[in-house]
């Protein structure tokens, strides 16, 4: 997990051993000391956005990635 602040800038997690928890931990761990997350991911990878909803958090933007002109989400947590 890379962490910027109040930003995730990536969680990363090998194929094998997703699904096992390994996530969750990582982002629980980080939310016991923050009071705001944020993120940004693509609108097409479905699973990391129904991971993130999960949660807890919600989308509060929708744009097109200047770099790569994939559309993606803005997401934030808060305690």
């Amino acid at each position: 997990m890379k962490m910027i602040r109040r930003f995730i800038a990536g969680i990363f997690v090998k194929a094998a051993e997703q699904s096992k928890g390994i996530g969750t931990e990582l982002l629980h761990t980080v939310m016991e000391t923050r009071e705001v997350l944020s993120l940004n991911v693509y609108k097409k990878n479905t699973k990391a956005v129904m991971f993130y909803k999960h949660c807890g958090f919600k989308i509060v933007n929708q744009e097109i990635d200047a770099n790569t002109s994939e559309e993606e989400y803005t997401m934030e947590w808060h305690r």
